[in-house]
């Protein structure tokens, strides 16, 4: 098509692009309401053990051989959040022991989509039973996770049977459009402050169903600034017939191709077919 293009005519009916912001509303995922997470912990002493079926992860340890970092996804979340905006997102579990010294530094990152651990397959050294992380107890920052902690909290936050929140709207937000991926999640490891310090938190098979990890989200319905799916259509003539010929070709951009493409300007923007093959105009 690229040999017919002499000019185009770009009209994008965007789908509530400026569109005024609907009434906040809620929901929470775990915690008994039917939607638990998958969780386990991954333990630097027992590097090929998996504990996808206990009823505590175990939080801990900043020096090398006692490490032990909790991994925490919704696999219900992304049908939650779809054609929905989310406003805020607050991941959270209920201490049942913490140990130690307040100084202990805890940190929340993003898991990539590469590294699809199993609840009941994880370990330090694998994230399934096939395949390993990139480097021992997910720390690769090219492969496992994500270099930036979503945040942060000291040991003083964790007080036994109160839920300590991290906030992780920033990633919760990546998963609200039909083009998103949920997942794999978050992990939770210490990264700084006494050795000795131990949080024991209630697993997702905790028997108290109350007291399990839960994720908590606020939205609104539909989107903001940027739409889920733009419609383009591309006017496309051929030079050499008089007088020239043209037609329409619809293109579809999913909410994130818009995102990365404006203040580029629309003649930059990412175009696929309706088949969702990419586009030659």
């Amino acid at each position: 098509m690229k040999q017919l293009l002499s000019s185009v005519l770009i009209i994008i009916f965007a789908v509530s692009l400026f569109a005024g912001k609907a009434s906040a509303a809620g929901f929470t995922l775990g915690a008994g309401t039917g939607s638990e997470a998958d969780g386990t912990y991954i333990n630097e002493a027992a590097t090929g053990v998996n504990y996808g079926s206990n009823t505590r992860y175990w939080l801990g340890g900043a020096s090398s051989g006692t490490d032990a970092y909790v991994l925490l996804n919704w696999p219900a979340l992304k049908d939650s959040l779809f054609g929905r905006t989310v406003d805020s997102c607050f991941l959270s579990d209920k201490p049942q022991a913490v140990v130690g010294n307040a100084d202990g530094l805890f940190a929340c990152f993003q898991i990539r989509t590469g590294r699809p651990w199993i609840e009941l397959q994880a370990t330090w050294n694998n994230y399934i039973t096939a395949s390993l992380w990139g480097t021992a107890g997910a720390k690769d920052t090219t492969t496992d996770i994500y270099s930036t902690a979503v945040d942060s909290k000291t040991q003083a936050a964790f007080t036994n049977g109160v839920y300590t929140e991290f906030n992780i709207t920033s990633i919760a937000q990546q998963w609200d459009g039909p083009d998103s991926i949920n997942g794999p999640g978050v992990v939770l490891k210490q990264y700084g402050g006494s050795d000795a310090t131990q949080i024991d938190l209630a697993s997702d098979e905790y028997a108290t169903a109350g007291n399990r990890p839960k994720i908590r989200v606020v939205y609104h319905e539909g989107i903001d600034v940027y739409p889920n799916v733009c419609v383009v259509t591309v006017k496309v003539r051929n030079p050499d017939r008089s007088p020239a010929v043209g037609i329409w070709v619809t293109a579809y951009l999913t909410r994130s191709n818009v995102r990365d493409s404006l203040g580029y300007g629309y003649t930059n923007l990412p175009m696929y077919r309706q088949t969702g093959a990419q586009g030659d105009a």
